[in-house]
């Protein structure tokens, strides 16, 4: 945590301390949302700030994403992809199961026309 707080204070200079303060991680917050990261990852969060030139220090969860990389995001899409697909297949499931009922529906009243066709028809010929 301390070669972080180093590297940014270095890198964002007041806008750093300013907004975090000049002791490392004082309330434990910066250390709690990263959490798990390997080191690398925290480099890669580093080195994400400086690549993308960013003027002012990201907040502790906007540093976790970029630690993180697009990984996050794409798995985010991939569980949106398939939410968006199950969603298709129930709607589609659902469509069907009332073109049964539907269809179900106008057998009995063709079939119940047809009766009342065929008793009009018989009453006539007798």
């Amino acid at each position: 945590m301390i070669i972080l707080w180093k590297a940014m204070s270095s890198m964002y200079g007041h806008r750093w301390v300013s907004s975090f303060g000049a002791e490392v991680d004082p309330d434990g917050t910066w250390q709690a949302i990263i959490s798990g990261l390997t080191s690398k990852q925290v480099q890669c969060g580093v080195d994400a700030c400086r690549e993308k030139c960013l003027e002012w220090p990201p907040s502790a969860p906007e540093f976790r994403k970029l630690c993180l990389g697009d990984n996050e995001s794409i798995e985010h899409k991939n569980h949106a992809i398939r939410a968006a697909e199950t969603d298709r297949m129930l709607q589609n499931q659902q469509l069907r199961l009332e073109d049964a009922g539907k269809r179900e529906r106008a057998i009995n009243a063709r079939n119940t026309h047809i009766d009342k066709l065929r008793g009009m028809l018989t009453s006539t010929c007798q």
